[in-house]
């Protein structure tokens, strides 16, 4: 036929490839389709013709106060259930000598008709149960006030056996015209969607791909666009809820410096002193010392002390003493004191885990740009942090400090530790210029995100400043000795 050639495309248009089908395949599932459909509509044509004699016979059936339409439906359902018959065998028939583009004429008088069955199932509904196993109430179904019930009425006067009966036989016809609606919109479907080709629009796998892409691409696109911006509003709600503790203070123990108050001090042998007040030479001296013996050195006399740790030049003289002690590759701060110590003067203390070492280790800030993708499908890359602090770890400490934790001061320094390690953590977020660690970017004011370098996974524990109203210089962190 001359509109077949439309159907793969036109003006420069082409549907999608499909997968192509046969004609032979097509008219097989007509054929069957329709062998058993036309045992429902000869089943229905029979019952319904036997249905709407009775109550066109009996005007008070379709009068009020029972439904209006009882008439109308039986009369519908007879008309086109035996138009559908007929249609059947003769489409069955003529399928033998007309096909190519003759189908898709079929497949729309199917339709037609299996509309028109659907109105007539329609109608039914409005006053029938939904199942046999309804009909056991069928003198209480609809009733309205003292009159009789419609399959009561009905059995009275055409003399059936019992209303349940009848109630019955109206539900069975109904049910059999639901299957015929499916049985004839099926071979709608495949009389519409017959042509093989692969590009055509009526291609039959065509609807299938179609619906199975909504059914699927929508909820998917949805999820992928919609869900990340409900994650990032959460976790935003989450940052504003704890607003309040952003900025609050974290006071530390401050110890003044300390000036020696000599009265009347006098060095009976000056010598050792007067060696040690040159710097060079004391640098030279202490270069072959660790910490604790510098410190155990400036213990031996008031005027030692004051030529090591000069009292008011502590601010540039402890940073060279601790620059030159110690072994110099191995040199690291004590965890407690942050004195200086190295492999060979320090002491391995096995001690409860610290909370905030690891934020102040291995967390570190995202911007908001950053932080958004990483709700962002297919590639979702948000998971929550899972490191926890361990029970007990070894911490290298100094020789004072591992006095003072086996002399049973360990809690009161862990205590201490952990509020610089707050205070540490809550100046880095604070600091001005601070840089998203993946994009580099500086951070401005407004929430802030961490992101944990061990676990790549995002930091929510409140020892983060949740949110930045204020910048500060830099960072100073006194037991660093900056």
């Amino acid at each position: 036929m001359p509109f077949m050639a439309y159907l793969q495309g036109c003006f420069g248009w082409r549907p999608d490839q499909m997968v192509t089908a046969k004609e032979k395949t097509t008219l097989v599932w007509l054929w069957v389709c329709k062998i058993i459909n036309i045992i429902f509509l000869g089943v229905i044509s029979l019952f319904s013709r036997g249905l709407y004699r009775v109550i066109d016979t009996h005007p008070e059936l379709h009068e009020p106060p029972y439904s209006r339409y009882t008439l109308v439906s039986q009369k519908w359902i007879f008309i086109a259930g035996l138009t559908a018959f007929v249609w059947t065998f003769v489409s069955f028939g003529a399928l033998f000598k007309w096909k190519g583009g003759w189908i898709l004429i079929h497949g729309i008088i199917d339709f037609s008709l299996g509309i028109t069955l659907s109105v007539g199932a329609g109608l039914q509904a409005s006053y029938l149960p939904s199942g046999i196993s309804k009909c056991k109430a069928s003198e209480q179904w609809l009733v309205d006030g003292d009159y009789p019930s419609f399959f009561q009425r009905f059995t009275t006067l055409n003399n059936d056996v019992s209303s349940d009966g009848v109630c019955r036989y109206f539900v069975i016809e109904w049910g059999l015209l639901i299957t015929a609606c499916f049985w004839q919109m099926l071979i709608a479907y495949v009389g519409i969607f017959f042509d093989g080709r692969a590009y055509s629009i009526l291609n039959p796998w065509r609807p299938f791909t179609m619906f199975f892409s909504i059914l699927i691409a929508v909820p998917y696109m949805v999820w992928i666009s919609i869900t990340p911006k409900i994650c990032y509003a959460y976790h935003y709600l989450i940052k504003m809820a704890y607003r309040p503790w952003a900025t609050k203070e974290i006071e530390l123990e401050e110890h003044p410096p300390y000036f020696p108050e000599y009265v009347q001090f006098e060095v009976s042998n000056p010598r050792l002193q007067r060696i040690l007040t040159i710097e060079h030479v004391l640098l030279n001296v202490v270069s072959s010392l660790h910490y604790d013996d510098i410190v155990n050195l400036s213990l031996t006399s008031k005027a030692v002390r004051e030529s090591i740790f000069p009292a008011r030049d502590m601010a540039y003289r402890a940073p060279k003493l601790k620059r030159d002690c110690c072994e110099k590759t191995t040199k690291d701060g004590c965890l407690y004191c942050n004195k200086r110590i190295c492999d060979e003067c320090k002491k391995v203390l096995l001690g409860p885990g610290l909370s905030g070492r690891r934020h102040a280790m291995h967390c570190r800030p995202c911007c908001k740009s950053c932080y958004r993708q990483l709700f962002k499908y297919p590639s979702r890359q948000y998971r929550p942090c899972k490191c926890k602090e361990p029970l007990y770890e070894n911490q290298d400490v100094c020789g004072s400090c591992w006095g003072r934790a086996f002399g049973g001061d360990l809690m009161v320094l862990q205590k201490s530790r952990r509020l610089r390690y707050d205070a540490e953590v809550r100046e880095k977020a604070m600091v001005e210029g601070l840089k998203c660690h993946k994009c580099v970017g500086v951070l401005d004011m407004g929430p802030r995100w961490w992101i944990c370098m061990k676990c790549n996974g995002e930091c929510r524990s409140r020892i983060h400043p949740s949110w930045l109203e204020r910048k500060r210089a830099t960072i100073t962190d006194e037991e660093r000795g900056d």
